[in-house]
């Protein structure tokens, strides 16, 4: 479409660069560029996640908007480039951004001045140990992307017949899993894409060319006004601004001619591998000093559960009547402790500091320990001692199982009610760890024999702690108690056998 013959006055001060008349009608009369661009063509051109039009060609295409007025819109943002290119071939764009030069193009479009060199490259499945040139492919399948320039140059200028692919993606995906034997395409974009999908078993084997792979915009034959704003606004770039965006999305100047690209991955490849054996060595060391923390780990518990067992043995060692009572109370207090809902603490740890809740016993005679009458009153204060004895033999430890069990040796006889020892403890003034015991303690000594009474059937031990809810015990953990009568039962058998 030619700009109309009746020009609009225009005011010239609102446009950075000088235009012509006709082609500031033009604006005017296209108030929108519809513009096709490549969504995964990084860097030079791709949107990103938030859907934002990035890349090389984007920050050109930025400036010259911002030189000229040209309004650029992305109609087809998410379209892949196959079916983008047969919209601007069929008219339904007006210019393409960031396209290849091929001799088969320049009869479907007018270009732009090319503004971004690019680098065309072959690349192959490394397990197969290959080292293609341009002349070895034509035996060989080899896939491209489907309308890039790459297309179009195996088409012209080589007696290839491609393999084509819609997306770059695919084509590599291919070539991973060893469908296809090599694939011709962009340098940059190709190893870009390649680190994105982590495939690592692909390798550039030769650049195939470096002179005249230009990148432009490709214009529609019919907007000739359009192609001479574009090359205004191209021309308008200071070279201050090409090389911050080259440096943005590159990093380097101009690539230096005669470049070993091969020696260059050969160095990078040794570089990680290095890495790679350095990192090996490292987990190989780091897997010996966990394999020994694990069993110098295992060795302290085994040491700590012995000498834990030591000292139980050591505390009934008097009271041959009370054997195996420090373990069944233990068991009875773990099952209250695992089922008590309550985020506190390890229940192995505790088992164990439950069974050290008579230490105290040690301190207290043999003859008392034994007698088989009732306590007088002097007798009694000094048998309930053994809660303070025991105390301050597990004073100063740092533990967790010895300092839960100095707590607990020194308050399973309190009462909940407060009518308990050595201090009248009320309710939850108790330790949590001590009102478990204290269940379980009394339960064992109802239905063990003792040399002043003798054993209760089960029946009744477990009758007499749900009576005693409130009174001798925390209602709460009555509740656990109550519902776990199977367990306590099996426990219970076991040790009758």
């Amino acid at each position: 479409v030619k700009s109309s013959t009746n020009l609009i006055p225009i005011d010239n001060e609102e446009y950075l660069i000088p235009l012509s008349d006709e082609e500031y009608q033009f604006i005017i009369e296209h108030p929108e560029i519809r513009l096709g661009v490549d969504n995964k063509f990084q860097p030079y051109e791709f949107i990103d996640i938030d859907g934002e039009y990035k890349g090389i060609c984007a920050d050109y295409v930025a400036l010259i908007e911002r030189n000229t007025n040209l309004n650029f819109v992305r109609p087809y943002p998410t379209l892949p480039w196959s079916q983008v290119y047969a919209n601007a071939v069929s008219s339904d764009l007006d210019a393409l951004a960031c396209i290849g030069i091929t001799s088969e193009r320049r009869v479907l479009f007018d270009y732009s001045d090319p503004y971004v060199a690019f680098e065309r490259a072959i690349f192959s499945n490394s397990e197969h140990s290959t080292n293609y040139s341009l002349g070895d492919l034509e035996d060989f399948s080899v896939g491209v992307q489907n309308n890039s320039s790459h297309h179009s140059f195996l088409l012209s200028d080589t007696s290839i017949t491609p393999i084509t692919f819609d997306t770059l993606e695919d084509a590599l995906y291919s070539l991973s899993e060893g469908s296809i034997d090599a694939i011709v395409g962009n340098l940059a974009t190709t190893a870009y894409t390649l680190k994105q999908l982590n495939i690592t078993n692909i390798e550039i084997d030769s650049v195939v060319s470096t002179d005249g792979n230009k990148l432009a915009f490709a214009i529609n034959k019919d907007l000739e006004l359009l192609t001479s704003i574009i090359n205004k606004g191209l021309r308008s770039i200071t070279e201050e601004e090409k090389i911050e965006i080259n440096n943005r999305w590159i990093g380097l100047s101009e690539p230096e001619e005669n470049v070993d690209l091969r020696r260059i991955f050969i160095i990078v490849g040794i570089i990680i591998s290095v890495i790679l054996i350095v990192i090996g060595l490292i987990s190989w060391w780091n897997y010996q000093l966990q394999k020994v923390v694990r069993l110098r780990t295992a060795d302290l518990n085994k040491n700590r559960i012995d000498l834990v067992n030591s000292l139980v043995k050591a505390s009934e060692f008097k009271n041959v009547n009370t054997a195996n009572h420090a373990l069944r109370v233990a068991s009875y207090s773990r099952l209250i402790f695992a089922q008590s809902n309550s985020n506190i603490g390890d229940c192995e740890e505790f088992e164990m500091s439950a069974k050290l809740h008579d230490i105290g016993k040690i301190g207290i005679k043999e003859a008392l320990l034994l007698k088989p009458g009732k306590f007088n009153d002097e007798e009694r204060i000094e048998i309930q001692s053994h809660s303070l004895i025991g105390s301050e033999i597990l004073m100063g430890h740092t533990s967790n199982i010895l300092t839960n069990a100095r707590v607990i040796s020194h308050q399973h006889h309190e009462r909940y009610n407060g009518t308990g020892y050595p201090q009248g403890l009320v309710g939850e003034e108790i330790h949590i760890f001590a009102r478990i015991v204290s269940i379980a303690d009394v339960f064992d000594a109802l239905t063990s024999y003792r040399s002043y009474k003798d054993k209760w059937k089960f029946e009744d031990g477990f009758n007499y702690i749900i009576k005693n809810e409130k009174i001798e015990f925390d209602p709460e953990l009555v509740k656990v108690f109550k519902g776990l009568k199977n367990e306590l039962l099996k426990i219970h058998m076991e040790n009758e056998l």
